[in-house]
């Protein structure tokens, strides 16, 4: 489910239609949305509710994350941390994307994105948080951030196709 999630939410970010396998990922997901269970997993449960458009469990799912981080009987577990400094902010982000409130997914992301390693998973799963910040930058017309973020991704893989693609769309945009 985490890997159907990552996958499928590159494409939402690229607006592709994907027919109903977001409802089915989500519906999967549904069990999660009360309970934090760990950040990683509790982050790809938001991207499948968000691009749902399941509301209802997506602000059921930062409920779960704001009850549990308050309840001081879950600070010795190692998911408390991880769960208050990088997945909450990422499930709020992601619900702020879902409403296209790019320039609030901007301010959440940038101050939390070199702990995102924090939550673990492969570089490609993390990088997905990386895209949404990207794409959030881009759609908010934020060009200092975007030229930023994308000289970054163009140093470490200068011969990608979604880096090369992302700075022609740039540059077709005026914002390069």
């Amino acid at each position: 489910m985490v890997d159907g999630s990552s996958a499928l939410w590159r494409l939402f970010l690229e607006d592709v239609d994907v027919g109903d396998r977001w409802l089915e990922l989500a519906n999967h997901w549904h069990p999660s949305a009360d309970q934090a269970v760990y950040s990683f997993n509790d982050v790809h449960a938001m991207m499948a509710f968000v691009a749902s458009g399941d509301d209802k469990a997506a602000d059921a799912m930062i409920d779960t994350l704001n009850a549990y981080i308050v309840d001081p009987s879950n600070q010795a577990e190692s998911n408390y941390g991880v769960t208050r400094d990088v997945g909450l902010p990422i499930c709020r982000a992601l619900q702020s994307y879902g409403r296209k409130e790019y320039a609030k997914v901007v301010d959440m992301l940038v101050p939390i994105r070199d702990q995102v390693i924090r939550f673990g998973g492969s570089h490609a799963q993390r990088d997905v948080i990386e895209r949404t910040l990207l794409e959030a930058g881009l759609r908010s017309s934020n060009r200092s951030l975007t030229e930023k973020l994308l000289s970054e991704r163009l140093a470490q893989r200068p011969n990608s196709t979604y880096n090369l693609a992302k700075l022609g769309q740039l540059q077709a945009e005026g914002l390069v």
